[in-house]
């Protein structure tokens, strides 16, 4: 059933109202069209248009001045929201994958007709299956809703600074997500300078780092002793003794940001294990688990690669490797992420 329409338009169809000039277009195949436009300096080129625009340049014209093109086979016809008619002025080409038209001016509008078939509903007048086609003759049978030439530039200039508010819109939308990335960014900058627990710190009083360090020593010796009685009742190797680096060198701290004074910088491999996990049994993993591999690590930071092959390791299952999960919003993921890399 079609939609009622105002009083003073009327329905026609886009022969009546433009003139269809299909038998103009040329195809010409890509390797004629690099043959052709070889050392043509760019100012002889114009634009080659296809069912859904530009797809190359060519060294001469076929038409001139403002036309409509609405792709003939390959437009996304049955997606309400993707464009399948465009406006083209100056000189160009057209091949034979698009419709050309021209509105007469005393009737129709252009752009008019753009934005029409750009909202039109193509069921029933497209064939074809996985490509689709709009021959000439189903063409001519769409019927168009059609307003006084008056009425049709004023829904046009409508339409155009709605569509430019949207395009602000998402302009904006677009700056406030990059704005966030940079607000984040700059959150775990100042949480791993101390910025954000700095009163917290005067009124607690806490351990310092240098303390802190002699318990993770003791813990980590407590736990490779253990690990080597259990082994001795298993009957298997002893492990390795944990590995302890040297201290940071002050030219090194030279180079990183400042901290409070009860922290300290320290190893990495000072503080935890690295331990890579059974490759060979994938499909045990259930849940979503980081890992930091060598092409992670970058001078300026680190990405977490969240692989889909390890997808799926629990808490549960992570034991059985001695692993443990990093959740994506603790803070080790934080200083992981924010981490400036020196090599």
């Amino acid at each position: 059933m079609q939609s009622r329409i105002p009083e003073k338009w009327t329905t026609t169809t886009v022969d009546i109202i433009a003139d269809i000039l299909d038998n103009k277009r040329v195809p010409v195949n890509s390797d004629e069209r690099q043959n052709r436009n070889n050392n043509k300096p760019k100012e002889k080129l114009f634009p080659y248009y296809g069912a859904t625009g530009q797809v190359d340049v060519i060294d001469d014209y076929l038409f001139e001045g403002e036309h409509v093109l609405l792709g003939e086979d390959g437009a996304p016809f049955l997606e309400l929201l993707k464009p399948k008619a465009y406006l083209v002025k100056g000189k160009f080409w057209v091949n034979n994958h698009a419709h050309i038209l021209r509105a007469i001016e005393c009737i129709a509008s252009n752009s008019f007709l753009m934005h029409y078939f750009n909202n039109c509903d193509f069921h029933g007048f497209v064939t074809g299956t996985t490509r689709l086609k709009l021959n000439q003759k189903q063409l001519t049978s769409i019927p168009i809703p059609l307003p006084p030439l008056p009425e049709q530039h004023r829904i046009v200039a409508k339409i155009e600074e709605l569509f430019s508010d949207l395009d602000a819109g998402i302009a904006s939308l677009r700056k406030a997500k990059e704005q966030l990335k940079t607000y984040r960014q700059s959150v775990l900058k100042w949480a791993f300078e101390g910025k954000l627990t700095e009163e917290w710190r005067k009124k607690n009083k806490p351990e310092p780092a240098s303390e802190l360090m002699k318990r993770i020593k003791a813990e980590r010796e407590k736990k490779y002793k253990e690990e080597c009685e259990k082994a001795k009742r298993q009957g298997r190797k002893k492990p390795s003794r944990p590995e302890y680096y040297p201290e940071i060198a002050a030219n090194e701290i030279a180079q990183l940001f400042e901290i409070p004074v009860e922290w300290r910088w320290e190893k990495a491999g000072n503080l935890f294990e690295s331990i890579v996990p059974n490759r060979d049994k994938p499909k045990t993993f259930t849940g979503n688990i980081p890992w930091i591999t060598i092409p992670n690590l970058r001078e300026t930071g680190c990405s977490i690669d969240y692989s889909t092959v390890y997808a799926g390791l629990s808490n549960a299952e992570a034991a059985q490797y001695n692993a443990r999960i990093i959740p994506e919003n603790g803070v080790i993921h934080g200083v992981i992420s924010n981490c400036r890399y020196i090599y």
